[in-house]
């Protein structure tokens, strides 16, 4: 009997853990954006799609981006 793959296979804890990433994600490049735009930071936008990006894919290269932005911006 053949079993039915499901279209998405990712489920459970798996799918919270991705949920909370992108979620983490989000929130990160919003929180870097909002802050670069009230320091009229012309680059804003490309900070917040770096800090977006990286934490997506590694939450903790995108916390060192983070790191580096607050050191640049001081």
């Amino acid at each position: 009997m053949a079993s039915v793959v499901p279209v998405i296979g990712v489920r459970g804890p798996v799918l919270f853990v991705l949920l909370l990433l992108l979620v983490i994600s989000v929130g990160l490049a919003y929180w870097v954006y909002v802050d670069a735009r009230f320091r009229d930071d012309e680059y804003a936008a490309s900070w917040a799609i770096t800090v977006f990006l990286t934490s997506l894919f590694y939450l903790f290269p995108g916390l060192v981006v983070i790191g580096l932005y607050r050191e640049v911006r001081a």
